[in-house]
């Protein structure tokens, strides 16, 4: 299924509908709604040719992000930016897998770089 697909489309708009209700306001615009849009065009940017999966978690990562206090994690902010850090180093080894050709062990080996776990 090819990138601009109709089921493609008609899942960003569910995922960009549900963003949409986000009562916090970033420039006047549903903040998780803006944040969406701004990773995904950020992920085009560095792999044009990025795999749909990708493009799907990109817009999707933070979604009714606002339904989830960041206290919540388990220790508190730091738990909750190594939540984000993790996930950042997954969206990177995928482009790098899907984009850039890199092996699995090429992939294993920037994670554990990274984010220092294996």
């Amino acid at each position: 299924m090819a990138v601009g697909d109709e089921r493609f489309g008609a899942a960003i708009a569910a995922f960009d509908r549900e963003n949409a209700r986000d009562p916090q306001l970033e420039s006047g615009r549903p903040r998780e709604l803006v944040q969406a849009e701004r990773l995904d065009a950020w992920v085009r940017r560095l792999a044009p040719d990025a795999s749909e999966a990708l493009l799907l978690a990109a817009r999707c990562q933070h979604l009714r992000r606002w339904e989830i206090a960041r206290s919540s994690f388990e220790e508190g902010r730091v738990g909750y930016l190594q939540a984000i850090a993790f996930r950042a180093c997954r969206l990177v080894v995928d482009t790098g897998i899907h984009a850039k050709r890199w092996t699995r062990e090429q992939g294993v080996r920037f994670f554990v770089d990274v984010n220092g776990s294996n």
